[in-house]
């Protein structure tokens, strides 16, 4: 008897529980950073203090400023499943930074288990997406077709 858990339904299953939670909690941080009063600047102004002192100011407001566009942008992309190794490369590269940052930082010097785990958790969802790709329910998949996955 065939195990039902090898074949591409189930894969395509386990794929896309990855990356969905991964996708709505990007666009809900996204979103929740643009309808704060103030806007991006005050996210901005709210967020500066937390990064690290060896990081120059202009460069973490430029960083800053970009991580909402960026959450929303990468977490609209994970939920289509478009483009999704690009964009859970950038998931995790974001999840690294923000783990540096609220984690182990001179500004942070006793960090709560949150500060650490929740950055983790998404570098985790991000690197399966990244590593083994959107699967077969996502754009990428219709637009692209099913990856060849034979080796020479």
């Amino acid at each position: 008897m065939a195990n039902p858990f090898r074949s591409d339904l189930s894969n395509g299953l386990g794929l896309l529980a990855a990356r969905l939670p991964l996708g709505v909690a990007f666009v809900l941080s996204g979103v929740a950073k643009f309808r704060m009063p103030g806007g991006v600047s005050a996210y901005v102004t709210e967020n500066l203090s937390s990064v690290p002192q060896y990081v120059p100011t202009h460069a973490a407001e430029k960083f800053l400023m970009v991580v909402p566009y960026a959450h929303l942008g990468l977490g609209i992309l994970l939920l289509a499943g478009l483009l999704s190794r690009v964009s859970a490369f950038g998931a995790a590269l974001l999840s690294v930074a923000f783990g540096l940052i609220l984690g182990f930082v001179d500004t942070n010097p006793t960090p709560s288990m949150d500060s650490i785990t929740e950055p983790t958790k998404y570098l985790c969802f991000a690197l399966v997406t990244f590593f083994a790709g959107p699967g077969m329910f996502s754009v990428d998949r219709l637009l692209f077709g099913k990856p060849d996955r034979s080796i020479d």
